[in-house]
Formats: C-alpha cells, sequence, structure tokens
C-alpha cells in the first residue's frame, strides 16, 4: 500500500505519531508526506517526541504524476488545519483521487462538518471521540453531527500512543520519587491536581504546571524529562484541552503507576481500572485519597503498573495504532 500524507507544517502530535507509525509498518518509501514535513527527517529540525525517518522533497508534479499513475492507494488529509487542506484543494479537480480519509487530532471535539461534506472523506479518524456521542439519541451526538447518521457511522476513534524510543529504554534506577506530574497551565483542573499534591504531607512530588513551555524545567531534547519520569512510582495525567494527553500515555510507558480522570472520550482497548491505571473522579475529589493509598501500598500499586505497562506494549504503541489505523481503512473503504 502507497500512501499520500497531506501534512500542516507545524507540530501536531496525533498526525506526526500516526506518519511514523506507517512508516514502521509500511516503510518509509511508501508513506509520501507531502509538502515535505522537515521535522520527520532533517536532523537540524528537532523535535523531542519524534524519531527521523529518510525522505524526498517532491514537487506538486511529482505527486500529480502518482496520482495519474495510480501509484497511489490511498490519501490521508493528517489535520483539518491550512497545510494540509491547501494541498488537497491544490491537487482536487486535476487528477483522479484515491480513497481518501481525514485525521483530526485537535484538542476539542468538534466535528468537521463543512471539511467532511466537501471532500467525502470515507472515514473520519477523531482524537477527541466523545464517549457521549454512543448514547442512542443522545443530545451531544445530534449537537455535533446533526442528522448526518452516516457521517457518524464513517467516524473513528483514534487517541495518541507512544513512541517506545523517545522514552530512552536504559537500565531503569531507583524509583525514589511518590509522584510526577508535570504539565501546562491549559486548563483549571491541572492548577487543582497540583495544588492537591502539593498539599499532602511528606510527598515526594516533582513537577508542577507552567504558564510557558516545559522545557524550561525538563530539557525534553536531553531526556531529562522521561529520566525524571522513569524515576517515578506514580504519574499523574489530567486533561488539557482536550482529554487525551501523551502524558497519559507516557506514564504506562516508563513503568509508573498510571493515575488520571475517568477518561470522557472512546478509546479503542483502553486501559482497565485497578488493573492497569487507576481513575480517578472528574472533579478530582478523590485524587489526594488514592495517592496516598497507592503511595503507601507499594505491591499492589506494581502490580497495577506492571500490567498497565504490559498493555501498553500489546495495544497502544505507535506500531498498535497505525495497525488499527489501517485496518478500519481497508475494512471500510
Amino acid at each position: 500500500m502507497n500512501v499520500l500524507y497531506l501534512t500542516d507544517p507545524f507540530r501536531d502530535y496525533l498526525a506526526d505519531q500516526i506518519y511514523y507509525g506507517l512508516c514502521k509498518l509500511l516503510g518509509f518509501e511508501r508513506v509520501i508526506d507531502y509538502p515535505y514535513k522537515p521535522i520527520y527527517h532533517d536532523p537540524a529540525v528537532h523535535e523531542w517526541f519524534l524519531p527521523k525517518v529518510p525522505g524526498v522533497p517532491r514537487q506538486e508534479d511529482d505527486i500529480l504524476d502518482l496520482l495519474c499513475s495510480r501509484q497511489i492507494d490511498l490519501l490521508v488529509l493528517s489535520s483539518p488545519r491550512r497545510g494540509g487542506t491547501t494541498a488537497l484543494e491544490a491537487l482536487a479537480g486535476r487528477v483522479p483521487l484515491p480513497p481518501a480519509v481525514l485525521i483530526d487530532g485537535e484538542d476539542d471535539s468538534r466535528i468537521r462538518r463543512t471539511l467532511c461534506r466537501r471532500w467525502g472523506f470515507g472515514l473520519y479518524f477523531k482524537r477527541e471521540f466523545a464517549l457521549a456521542w454512543r448514547r442512542p439519541a443522545g443530545w451531544a451526538r445530534l449537537r455535533e453531527f446533526g442528522l448526518d447518521g452516516d457521517l457518524f457511522r464513517r467516524t473513528h476513534p483514534l487517541p495518541f500512543s507512544i513512541i517506545l524510543e523517545t522514552t530512552l529504554p536504559e537500565t531503569q534506577g531507583p524509583r525514589d520519587i511518590d509522584v510526577f506530574f508535570a504539565a501546562r497551565t491549559s486548563q483549571g483542573q491541572r492548577r487543582k491536581a497540583d495544588a492537591i499534591l502539593r498539599g499532602i504531607p511528606g510527598l515526594g512530588y516533582v513537577g508542577g504546571i507552567f504558564d510557558s513551555d516545559a522545557r524550561r524545567f525538563f530539557p525534553l531534547e536531553d531526556g531529562e524529562y522521561y529520566r525524571t519520569l522513569r524515576r517515578a512510582r506514580i504519574g499523574v495525567s489530567v486533561r488539557g484541552g482536550g482529554f487525551d494527553t501523551l502524558r497519559y500515555w507516557e506514564v504506562a510507558a516508563c513503568g509508573a503507576l498510571l493515575i488520571s480522570e475517568e477518561p470522557d472520550i472512546l478509546i479503542p482497548d483502553n486501559f482497565e481500572h485497578c488493573r492497569h491505571a487507576v481513575f480517578c473522579r472528574r472533579d478530582l475529589g478523590d485524587l489526594e485519597d488514592l495517592v496516598r493509598y497507592y503511595a503507601s501500598h507499594g505491591p499492589e500499586r506494581e502490580a497495577i503498573a506492571v500490567a498497565g505497562h504490559a498493555h501498553l506494549l500489546k495495544s497502544h504503541t505507535v506500531e498498535r495504532r497505525a495497525e488499527y489505523f489501517l485496518a478500519v481503512c481497508r475494512r471500510t473503504l
């Protein structure tokens, strides 16, 4: 399978993860990013969460030739942002297009109905796929999808995953931090979580919330962030603009016990409460009690953390997420 992957020039965690996962599964030569995205390929353009793969810059005429000769099996608009839609507009109408899908990794749960109607995507992959949409005749689904039941049936959840190479697998040292939580101040719940954790007497808490880039506190490029997370016994994830955060997956990848709010989005094959992770109430009302309990109950905490790490390796690496993406495409298109 050859994939034309229409890109936006700026960092997009979901789009960038799926690109890398597809390259791992299909080979980089079969996943053609257009416009050419330097963070995928150029060593001088570093992004801490994304390893590099080889790439070939292509001009518009090169892409048109590939489409005309039917060498592209799947077109992926990797984001509803302007970069990819501009490329699609330039190609459409000039050559026949293969089956096309949209990836929407934005923080909100808004369905881009106008974009879907214009281009007739066979599938719509949504990061913030609200659980409320699955309720029969729910108002939340009616509000976002209108009366377009066909679009709802073509919409599938696609949350973040983890690129294991970025978590710096190395010899594990002592876990000498009780709780780790670090996040930007993009949502009030994060301030609340930070205040709760700071207020627990005797708790070894590392992290905090930052109004500016967290790189000031944890230099992501040199691995300090992941080295710190690997020292933690417990890692807390709290929603930002959307529920799904990289932290949710990073905690389990680094072997700590994940404590998170109960998800309000659909995550295929998600962690199970008290088996792979621990979910607190969405108002964080029981966060302090849960942290106190698991900080002092080592064997129980470690058993859940080990199971969560194993479940992540089985179901939530970037390779598994790309497999899921391709399986839905092959089954449906």
